[in-house]
């Protein structure tokens, strides 16, 4: 580190070389320094960026868990997390919420459904397990983030199990109350209590059992969630020790806890019944009428073996008591009163804000929690308006929701709001909130959670989630959102709209001469410049890597084209200085007018990266309109139409192969085994098949005819491998390799260790390049001819004759066959020109001991004419059709 002139610290990468005078002796040294202050900076900043994170997670009271997105992996958790699931940091990290038992695949799958449907889920409530195998409730806020250029799903949560299982327990008893007092179906107004039960816990299946007048047996069971036969398997069932746990329960008159029903001895006689319906464990409890009489009982199955939490327990004896008293239409005063303190002690202290207004928005009542949260006694609260304490720009929103409460008193309400603290300081609350019917009266009782840390962490992620981290630009997601806005605007005005899609040429020299972030410092760089080019009212966006869009709202074709323009020239002057290195990019822009006819967002999408493909293929630096009727576009379209149906066809397995035999020329010619070309298809849904011809120009294109290449290496060699009979009558089988492979050391790779699984003989298999394949990556070709034939493989020169170069480059490639191109060889008969050019190939070949095989033999006469000449063998449908490789053995040559 030095210090420059100005007084700023500057650090340096020095090399120093020692400088000697005649005699050898040290007389001075060179140093060359480079500033690397900036990438220091950049650096540090970085790491300050990632500690900050950390500290975020690990200081926020909210639970907060990271993980991946594809498989929900955990990356990482705070010690909120740890405390409410019970599980250490040590062992969550590296496993999935699943794996811990956290909830279940189907919750996280629904999830994560509504998250790529939503762009996040803010403000749910979510039942999970704790390690224990308690049940706990979540508030939960989830969104997708791009950490360290990582796909990951941030979760904020805040543990609301003691307000929920308040809410369940108030909610029990207004609901037994409901019933009490109405007409309702007996057995259906149990069934309602047991729906109600089971929604506390995602394993829970609840019944209800009730005695007949004596007392010892049982004649009727109310469960939704039990099978009928299983209610039938036990109806008229004596009470009594041993009787399971429902009998036993009523024999005892006491609470019964099976946890493992195949290892108690209570389920002796009644494993075999359980374990046909899958129950592991059952808890029953006797349910009382007022005069302490045993009248049934109440039960919580269970699918896997599991005890009752203290929460548990407290439910099920509440809810015995509760059944009780609907049966015997009475209450214990005594035991409500008891029951009311209770309730008032858990009403006053849970960590939420409890309040109940009648419908004027007075306040009725308020827990001591809620009063002092907002710097209040309860007893200043009570009798005043609500919009004492709500913000002035919310109050509207307040008598709006309490209107509709009151509308709709059988609906749960939930909204946001922003109350005022005494000291005038604003809290965000999510508020929850249903009617509920006193003696005289109906009052709205709500319950109110702060969320004030939550939603500015959430602002702060939904701006993360719709802006380019890079750039500070709106991404692609956010994007295609105002995208779709526009495409789904009732009708486009005039002037309408347009879409840039911008594709940066030249980007990659900079990434490749000085590394990613000197191409990062450049996007930043341009995407500053950029901001600056476009109108106020359009929205420019990074689309991805260089790539970029601009969305021009009520703008005509004729102006966007002059936006466009002008985007080009300033590119074209944009000078990026790196270091003592000096760049100049310039930009292919594709534009789409935007009208009634545009289609869909992808539609769009695609259109314009046909457009800017276009610009490209022109000379770059340019701008290219799309219009439906470009014979240009819509032949790339079909092109990329065609990749899309390629990509379908090897993710399906619909590519199969064919052969073609190829036969001596010579009658008295003898070979040991059959000689054929192996030939790719694709099969169509209705039984037919695509030739290679069709598709082939287009994987060549976009780069998809080494994956083609891999999978006809990978079955022929699979084929042949599985199928000792065809194996042994083959002496020659011939696969086509691509230019693009040629020149892959990967498919080289690949093709050795294919080879080598398949334990195919090298010798039996014969490799077709074609002559402009291996012209144009000669050099390539020499290395993987010269690396198979080392192994035993041959090789064959495919479409000779068709290059102007062809008899120069044949003494380069050490080639086995010669396949002289069927151009010449379908007017054998009629043009001299043909005859001697055949003659000429065929006679080159012999000097250089190469075979010779000519193909589109079509009839008996140009076989003759080959004969004649000396020609090796022959293929065409004159000698053969392609069949399918399954009729290869059934075929006889």
């Amino acid at each position: 580190m030095i210090i420059n002139r100005e007084g700023s610290e500057v650090y340096m990468h020095a090399i120093h070389n020692p400088y000697y005078s005649e005699d050898g002796e040290v007389i001075g040294a060179v140093v060359i320094a480079r500033d690397v202050t900036e990438v220091l900076s950049t650096e540090r900043a970085l790491e300050q960026s990632r500690n900050d994170f950390k500290k975020t997670i690990k200081l926020s009271p909210d639970i907060i868990c990271v993980t991946s997105f594809d498989d929900g992996e955990i990356f990482e958790v705070n010690k909120a997390f740890c405390k409410a699931s019970g599980w250490s940091k040590e062992e969550a990290i590296g496993r999935t919420t699943t794996e811990l038992n956290f909830f279940s695949p189907e919750s996280r799958e629904n999830y994560i459904n509504t998250i790529i449907k939503d762009g996040g889920i803010n403000g749910e409530e979510l039942l999970v397990n704790r390690k224990n195998g308690e049940s706990a409730y979540l508030l939960m806020s989830c969104f997708i983030i791009d950490l360290f250029g990582q796909k990951q799903l941030l979760t904020i949560a805040r543990d609301i199990t003691e307000r929920k299982q308040s809410e369940i327990l108030l909610e029990l008893e207004n609901k037994c109350r409901q019933i009490e007092s109405s007409t309702d179906d007996f057995n259906q107004a149990l069934t309602e209590i047991i729906r109600e039960i089971e929604a506390t816990s995602e394993f829970l299946i609840g019944s209800i059992a009730i005695l007949d007048d004596s007392g010892k047996h049982i004649i009727n069971s109310i469960a939704p969630g039990l099978s009928k036969d299983y209610l039938k398997a036990i109806e008229g069932l004596s009470i009594g020790e041993g009787i399971g746990s429902c009998g036993t329960a009523a024999y005892r008159q006491e609470m019964v806890i099976v946890s493992d029903i195949q290892n108690d001895v209570l389920w002796k006689d009644y494993r075999g019944l359980a374990k046909k319906y899958d129950f592991s464990a059952c808890w029953s409890i006797p349910i009382k009428s007022k005069r302490q009489k045993v009248i049934g009982t109440f039960a919580c199955y269970y699918k896997q073996p599991q005890s009752p939490s203290s929460f548990e327990l407290m439910l099920i004896n509440r809810v015995a008591k509760l059944i009780g008293t609907i049966v015997e239409e009475k209450i214990n005063d005594e035991k409500l009163k008891v029951s009311r303190e209770k309730f008032r002690m858990l009403y006053d202290d849970t960590p939420s804000m409890f309040f109940s207004l009648d419908q004027d928005g007075t306040i009725i009542s308020v827990n001591q929690f809620g009063a002092r949260h907002l710097g209040y006694e309860v007893a200043d609260l009570i009798g005043n308006n609500v919009l004492k304490i709500i913000c002035d720009e919310d109050k509207q929103k307040a008598k709006d929701k309490l209107m509709e409460c009151f509308s709709n008193t059988d609906a749960m309400e939930r909204w946001e709001i922003r109350k005022l603290h005494q000291d005038g300081h604003e809290i965000r609350v999510r508020e929850t909130a249903n009617v509920v019917d006193t003696i005289d009266k109906q009052e709205v009782f709500i319950v109110c959670e702060d969320i004030s840390e939550n939603y500015l962490l959430s602002q702060k992620l939904e701006y993360q989630a719709s802006h380019d981290a890079l750039t500070g630009l709106i991404n692609r997601r956010e994007f295609e959102s105002r995208l779709n806005r526009v495409i789904q605007e009732e009708s486009i005005r005039i002037p309408g709209h347009a879409f840039c899609y911008l594709d940066l040429d030249n980007f990659k020299i900079i990434n490749d001469t000085c590394g990613h972030l000197a191409g990062d410092a450049m996007l930043k760089q341009l995407s500053e410049l950029l901001n600056t080019s476009v109108r106020s009212r359009d929205t420019l966006a990074r689309l991805g890597g260089d790539e970029f869009g601009i969305l021009m709202e009520n703008c005509s074709l004729k102006q966007a084209q002059g936006v466009a323009l002008k985007i080009i020239s300033i590119v074209d002057d944009f000078r990026f200085i790196w270091k003592d290195n000096k760049f100049s990019v310039g930009v292919s822009i594709g534009l789409v007018p935007i009208d009634e006819t545009g289609g869909n967002v992808t539609d769009i999408l695609s259109a314009a990266d046909t457009a800017c493909y276009a610009a490209k293929e022109a000379g770059r630096n340019r701008v290219h309109v799309f219009t439906p009727d470009d014979d240009e576009l819509e032949e790339r379209r079909g092109e990329m139409q065609w990749v899309a149906r390629i990509n379908q066809a090897l993710e399906e397995d619909m590519f199969c192969l064919f052969y073609q035999d190829v036969i001596p020329v010579k009658t008295s010619a003898q070979q040991e085994g059959r000689r054929f070309e192996l030939l790719v298809r694709i099969r169509t849904h209705d039984g037919g098949y695509i030739m290679p011809g069709a598709f082939f120009p287009s994987a060549e294109r976009y780069n998809l005819s080494t994956k083609i290449d891999q999978w006809v290496i990978k079955s022929a060699l699979n084929w042949l491998s599985t199928n000792n009979a065809v194996l042994e009558q083959v002496e020659s089988c011939a696969i086509n390799i691509s230019g693009h492979s040629l020149g892959d050391d990967n498919f080289l790779e690949f093709c050795v260790a294919k080879i080598i699984e398949n334990k195919v003989p090298a010798n039996k298999l014969c490799f077709e390049i074609t002559e402009t394949a291996a012209i144009s990556n000669l050099a390539s070709a020499r290395d993987f001819i010269s690396e198979l034939k080392s192994r035993g493989c041959s090789f064959a020169l495919d479409d000779f004759g068709s290059g102007l170069s062809s008899f120069g480059y044949l003494k380069n490639l050490p080639v086995d066959y010669i396949k002289i191109d069927g151009v010449f060889i379908r007017d054998l008969m009629t043009d001299p020109f043909d005859n001697e050019m055949v003659t000429a190939i065929n006679k080159l070949g012999h000097v250089m001991n190469i075979k010779t095989i000519a193909e589109f033999v079509e009839n008996e006469e140009t076989l003759k004419i080959l004969n004649e000449m000396g020609v090796d063998f022959a293929q065409g449908f004159g000698i053969g059709k392609p069949k399918p490789i399954e009729l290869f053995m059934s075929d006889k040559q």
